[in-house]
């Protein structure tokens, strides 16, 4: 466990997130805990995250452990987990780019999955809504793309079966 002030965890952000990956730093104000920081290495993280802090799934684990199972897909479905969790997809729609193809954004998980022409598939996390509506309504996505989302945002280049292919615009 690391112990970071809000002023060190402020100024030294990025340095911040790299220790949580190992673990978890907790953020005092004045002497006194604020914060706990715990670093999520992918999908699979944040729903480990997710619901073990849900009261929702630990009254289905009673349940379960009384003899009333449940499937992994209802499970994920009662807790409303964001639909880029349950199901690894984001419905992509088709754009008018010379670089990108097609791009998608599930607002709950805050995900933004862009296919590029080239046909690699990139998800961002941790995007702002905001972010999204100004790259809708960029003049050039892939510049918008290049200077405002692939430098500030983590990503993972996806497999395109783990993507939802969109079929272009008839």
């Amino acid at each position: 466990m690391k112990i970071v002030t809000t002023y060190e965890a402020k100024n030294s952000f990025p340095t911040v997130l790299k220790l949580s990956l190992n673990d978890v730093v907790i953020v005092t104000n004045r002497v006194k805990p604020v914060a706990a920081i715990e670093g999520l290495k992918g999908e699979d993280d944040l729903e480990d995250y997710l619901l073990e802090r849900s009261p929702k799934f630990w009254a289905m684990i009673r349940r379960a452990r009384k003899g009333k199972g449940v499937r992994l897909n209802q499970l994920r479905k009662r807790l409303s987990l964001p639909k880029a969790l349950r199901t690894s997809e984001i419905d992509r729609e088709p754009v008018k780019s010379t670089s990108i193809a097609s791009m998608g954004y599930d607002e709950l998980s805050r995900t933004l999955e862009i296919e590029f022409r080239s046909g690699s598939v990139y998800r961002y996390y941790d995007v702002p809504g905001q972010i999204y509506t100004d790259l809708l309504a960029a003049s050039s996505l892939g510049r918008f793309v290049n200077n405002k989302i692939k430098p500030h945002f983590a990503y993972k280049e996806i497999s395109e079966k783990n993507s939802q292919r969109v079929s272009s615009e008839n």
